[in-house]
């Protein structure tokens, strides 16, 4: 899992490069339990207001999903875009877990890949186990 998480976070830096924009939230979210857990990546970013979801999602996958290996396949499931217009309770709960626990940390690169772990049931209504700031 670690791998996936330092492979992840390096393809998220390239992007940003490359787009010239950071990412506004940026996280592996799990689905299910330790026995089968799989990852969702969500992103949100400036510009992903001015693209169609299938765009994004298709110059993501181009480039993040050559750089997976087998095991990275199976502990993955899905990339989930949001654009910075876009509102709903998992993405506030995400911010503000992030801004509560993380920000700070994540700004100290001697954290570079460690898995960052909260979990979401600190916020109502949401059963998924974990969630991995990058």
């Amino acid at each position: 899992m670690q791998n996936l998480v330092i492979k992840i976070k390096k393809l998220i830096e390239k992007i940003e490069t490359e787009k010239g924009s950071p990412f506004k939230l940026k996280c592996l979210v799990s689905k299910n339990s330790d026995s089968d857990m799989k990852w969702d990546l969500i992103l949100s970013t400036e510009w992903f207001d001015s693209t169609g979801e299938m765009e994004r999602l298709d110059y993501l996958a181009k480039i993040i999903f050559p750089e997976f290996n087998t095991s990275d396949l199976l502990d993955f499931s899905s990339i989930i875009t949001y654009t910075t217009t876009e509102s709903n309770s998992l993405i506030e709960c995400l911010i503000n877990l992030r801004r509560k626990f993380v920000d700070s940390r994540l700004n100290d690169s001697s954290n570079y890949g460690d898995d960052i772990r909260y979990s979401l049931r600190e916020c109502r209504g949401f059963e998924q186990e974990e969630v991995i700031f990058l």
